[in-house]
């Protein structure tokens, strides 16, 4: 008996350790988290159901804490679509007659609309179409309309500037069935790893998450969407929302409906069996959207402008930094009389691009910089800018492996005015370039394995410092600089790796992956590593989530010299396009210094010294004072 016992007990024990998995009590609890104060304090969940057509509030241990009815919002209850979270609100999406997305405000005893938006697009006072996931990031709120196969509108994701309401940007989907989306910001577990800055949404044909970089726009799929225990037969992948390090999939069938936990690499950890027939959508929140909260205010400030000056009759590349900008419809910049802003650039809260044209009677001397959001509030950067009366030539950097070379070449006549042995400082090939606008840096590879800050003048290279590159026992390839570090690229036979060095100290600070072994040059446009395979197309990835995905419109398929053959090295961003230094063969149409867009429409092109017999390799454009 006493065997049997112990026996029962042990069977038990098993059970009951199965119970959370197949009963599904609160399954999304860490361990030793029981309090009501303590669940809170991980977020809730929100949840668009259709079945009853109501909005339902889940803490995070799936307790049921609130159901509004949708009712008064669209009696049909198959209006309902998306579901998005923002600060205190939940926002909502419905098709059908209805075509709108509503704000709502949950602080009374029932849903009251804060404000209205028409689905785009909206053709001769109506709407095409069906409206699926929202998103909010910011000031934007991402649409995204499935299309439509009578109107043949193919499905599309629409940028929606909330402060001007208005569409400001489309992107064409890559799959045909897409449904719930959402954004992850900067956010990381204890590990310092999360999701890449951006848009995930889940499409029902294929079953998996896809990936939309906000700041160099491309779609790549990222992982498979969790399979319900009745498979895929009956299944419905609809929902999808995250708490800044994991995701939530929602998936919908005759049978039942789960909510899976994911990490961001698709790795499925727990799932929840909902009590609900048809939900729609999900959204996380960290904040109860029954008590107000007032939305955090950010105030506009300016902290800076790089460069910080520009001659008469020339053109300027420069971002401002500070705090508060808004993206939307109204943002303006101005330095004044004699200075044209034509080009405008919403990089992030932080981060604005413009582009100067100043004229040629400019008045000398320092400028304010002024920045107006779209609400019209204004922040001045006293004196940030100068302009200045010497004038600036620009000049493109290039070293060449096959020689030992460092070149200086003119860009308004293409003349070679430097041409230096770089054997003085180094016994190791001459690779990669580096600009941090006011030094260049040499990377060179075996046997020196070095990174030098260099200035070149009167035919002379002159050391200023020298760093050692980490780990060398790869091939070294390419090297670029932003904030405050360098970033060199290296490979073998079978992998390629991306380090990131403190320019000032020579500390490895962070290494990542590179595309492939077959890695050649690397730069950094926004907060975007990008990355070149050599066959002409370029990668792009966040370096604190490096998961890579092809640039889709950008392809170089073959020089400008009389069809070369295409073998990219070098690459350097100047804010507005990218020059690429290509080494395709012994052939001098195969060498190549090119200028593109960043969708890899040429520009103009230099021949590079010792074409054919050269190997064109780190590249760097400026411009500078003339002497």
């Amino acid at each position: 008996m006493k065997t049997l016992t112990k026996h029962f007990s042990a069977v038990a024990m098993f059970f009951i350790l199965l119970l959370p998995v197949f009963s599904g009590c609160d399954p999304f609890q860490q361990d030793g988290i029981t309090s009501p104060d303590e669940i809170a304090k991980k977020g809730y969940f929100y949840i668009a159901d259709r079945g009853t057509n109501s909005l339902v509030m889940l803490d995070y241990g799936m307790h049921e804490l609130k159901k509004w009815s949708l009712s008064g919002f669209a009696a049909d209850s198959s209006a309902l679509q998306g579901i998005a979270f923002k600060d205190s609100n939940v926002w909502l999406a419905f098709s059908g007659t209805v075509k709108s997305i509503y704000k709502v405000d949950a602080t009374g005893a029932d849903l009251k609309i804060k404000r209205t938006i028409h689905v785009p697009p909206v053709v001769s006072n109506s709407t095409q179409g069906t409206v699926r996931g929202i998103a909010i990031s910011d000031t934007v709120l991402w649409i995204v309309n499935s299309g439509s196969g009578t109107k043949y509108l193919a499905p599309t994701l629409y940028k929606y500037a909330l402060g001007s309401d208005s569409v400001i940007a489309s992107y064409q989907m890559p799959t045909a069935s897409p449904r719930g989306i959402t954004y992850a910001g900067i956010a990381a577990d204890a590990y310092g790893k999360g999701p890449a800055t951006g848009l995930y949404f889940l499409d029902n044909d294929t079953k998996y998450v896809y990936y939309f970089n906000t700041a160099v726009p491309f779609f790549s799929q990222s992982f498979a969407a969790p399979v319900p225990p009745a498979g895929t037969t009956w299944d419905q992948t609809l929902g999808i929302t995250n708490d800044g390090e994991d995701f939530y999939t929602l998936s919908y069938s005759d049978l039942a409906s789960y909510l899976f936990k994911t990490s961001y690499l698709g790795e499925v950890g727990f799932s929840y069996k909902l009590p609900y027939k048809y939900p729609i959508g999900v959204a996380w929140g960290k904040w109860d959207i029954r008590t107000y909260i007032p939305e955090p205010v950010v105030p506009l400030t300016l902290t800076g402008i790089s460069p910080s000056s520009g001659a008469q009759g020339k053109s300027v590349s420069a971002y401002i930094s500070g705090a508060g900008f808004k993206d939307s419809i109204g943002l303006t910049v101005s330095l004044g009389s004699g200075i044209t802003v034509d080009t405008l650039k919403y990089v992030s809260s932080t981060s604005l691009y413009v582009h100067l044209n100043i004229d040629a009677n400019a008045t000398v001397g320092k400028r304010d910089v002024v920045v107006t959001n779209p609400d019209k509030t204004v922040s001045t950067g006293t004196s940030m800018f100068e302009v200045t009366s010497v004038p600036m030539t620009e000049y493109l950097f290039e070293t060449d492996f096959a020689d030992n070379k460092f070149y200086q070449i003119r860009l308004s006549d293409n003349t070679v005015v430097q041409t230096i042995s770089t054997a003085s400082i180094s016994s190791g090939q001459p690779k990669g370039l580096a600009y941090d606008g006011t030094n260049l840096y040499m990377a060179c590879g075996s046997p020196d394995f070095s990174i030098y800050k260099i200035s070149a003048s009167g035919g002379v290279i002159t050391t200023l410092s020298t760093i050692k590159c980490p780990y060398m026992t790869r091939t070294l390839h390419s090297l670029t600089y932003y904030n405050n570090a360098l970033w060199v690229l290296t490979s073998n036979s079978s992998t390629g790796m991306i380090y990131k060095i403190d320019a000032s100290t020579g500390n490895c600070l962070d290494s990542l992956s590179a595309y492939s072994y077959n890695a050649r040059g690397i730069a950094f446009m926004h907060d975007s590593l990008l990355c070149n395979d050599g066959s002409g197309k370029v990668y792009a990835c966040n370096p604190s989530s490096p998961i890579w995905s092809v640039v889709p419109s950008f392809e170089i398929k073959s020089t400008p010299v009389s069809g070369g053959k295409v073998a990219i090295t070098g690459m350097f961003n100047t804010g507005n396009s990218l020059w690429l230094a290509n080494s395709g063969g012994a052939s001098s149409s195969d060498d190549a210094l090119m200028e593109t867009t960043f969708s890899g429409s040429l520009l103009r092109y230099v021949n590079p010294p010792n074409a054919g017999a050269g190997k064109p390799s780190g590249i760097v454009y400026c411009q500078l004072k003339d002497n």
